[in-house]
């Protein structure tokens, strides 16, 4: 983490540097429920935190194929690290009997999907669809980089940034989910919102 930290330093992204490593010390223990919660995953995919963004984004894709009556797949980018345990975990989230948790937050994890029953994985140079997502997810990292740091967002950039709307945007139907702090939601709902598109 501290190489990551002076590299962050390099690229004169201090801001998030001091954060990191201000962070340092509590790292560890934020994260070891949940990197001692997937132990029974293949390869240790538990100890990425990437796996209660993956959870959360099968579940709200499975409802909303539910609500709009839909049948998906899911096409992900090859992870030779985690691509075994993503598998895994997937299989156990979709093949049980349907049921849903309620959790503290107001959301909650669903349990024996319906019409999300597909997941294949992909390098990129064999998928468009994976290749307009890495197109897309670079575009999103742009547009939310200058909002965070309060610079100019073009036209082009802003058009894109209305992508993270469901995620940021209190509806009705949750159709994302966010991961960050309130004033920076805030600052993303701020600068979509003088569009005008979303009123």
């Amino acid at each position: 983490m501290k190489s990551i930290c002076e590299a962050l330093r390099d690229a004169r992204e201090t801001d998030l540097a001091d954060k990191l490593s201000g962070a340092l010390s509590t790292i560890e223990d934020n994260t070891s429920s949940e990197k001692s919660s997937h132990t029974f995953l293949p390869n240790n995919a538990g100890a990425s935190l990437n796996v209660p963004a993956f959870i959360s984004f099968i579940t709200i894709l499975e409802k909303y194929a539910s609500a709009k009556n839909h049948r998906l797949s899911i096409i992900h980018d090859k992870t030779k690290a985690y691509e075994r345990g993503y598998a895994e975990l997937y299989r156990l989230y979709s093949q049980p009997d349907r049921f849903e948790f309620p959790l503290t937050d107001g959301s909650s994890l669903l349990m024996g999907f319906s019409h999300l029953k597909n997941i294949c994985f992909k390098e990129s140079k064999e998928s468009p669809w994976i290749q307009s997502a890495d197109v897309l997810i670079s575009g999103l990292n742009r547009f939310l980089k200058a909002v965070y740091k309060d610079e100019f967002v073009n036209p082009e950039l802003l058009e894109l940034g209305k992508y993270v709307s469901p995620a940021i945007f209190d509806n009705i139907f949750k159709r994302g989910d966010s991961v960050c702090s309130n004033e920076i939601r805030k600052k993303i709902r701020d600068v979509i919102q003088e569009t005008n598109m979303y009123r």
